[in-house]
């Protein structure tokens, strides 16, 4: 496997969307309770505060697989966040490529890296609920 660290649009799309996104209740409380994050708070506030730790889980997963203080070598480790307008279906592949970067050594079994796997599905579900092709199929 390989492991690099993510632009900061891939993860300002991800918290952005996860913080404008009604259906990301869950979600937000999950990350609360692990993290402190307020469910009700300042939404580009609490989308800056995500953006911060899955930043950091990304270092944890490119230094468990290249050694230690290696993420500096893919780019430099200051992390920005800003408002990232974008669509489910781009949240979710910038999510699905995050997360594939954090799944070296013991990064995939970090509580942020739980949260945020759960929310890729259920993420996923939403989009698959609203197609033609799953509204068309057969119940049963």
């Amino acid at each position: 496997m390989s492991a690099f660290m993510v632009e900061d649009k891939t993860i300002n799309r991800v918290a952005s969307r996860l913080y404008h996104d009604r259906e990301a209740a869950w979600t937000q409380k999950r990350l609360f309770e692990a993290f402190g994050i307020p469910v009700d708070g300042d939404r580009d506030r609490c989308a800056a505060q995500l953006g911060q730790l899955m930043f950091a889980l990304n270092i944890r997963g490119v230094n468990n697989r290249y050694g230690s203080d290696q993420a500096k070598e893919f780019r430099p480790l200051g992390y920005a966040y800003h408002y990232e307008m974008t669509t489910r279906m781009q949240a979710l592949k910038s999510l699905r490529c995050w997360l594939y970067q954090c799944t070296e050594g013991d990064t995939d079994q970090q509580e942020l890296y739980k949260i945020m796997d759960n929310y890729s599905h259920s993420l996923a579900l939403s989009i698959i609920n609203e197609l033609p092709e799953y509204d068309q199929a057969d119940w049963g």
